[in-house]
């Protein structure tokens, strides 16, 4: 699994560019849209934690497992 991970994000000069990416905005957006407060929220396939690190002031627990660690 690890090996898949670093073919497909080895070209990548940065995987914090993350943030600033049309689709990390959408993803934003939709937790946002959901209105979880003080909820238990569970990461799958979080890589690096990059998006887990834009959500961590959301008044909310956030956690993130990823497979090839």
């Amino acid at each position: 699994m690890k090996n898949i991970y670093q073919k497909i994000y080895s070209d990548q000069k940065n995987l914090g560019d993350l943030a600033k990416s049309p689709r990390a905005k959408i993803m934003l957006d939709i937790i946002d849209g959901l209105n979880l407060v003080e909820k238990n929220i569970l990461d799958v396939g979080c890589y690096d934690g990059t998006l887990l690190s834009l959500l961590k002031n959301r008044n909310n627990n956030f956690f993130g497992i990823e497979a090839s660690d």
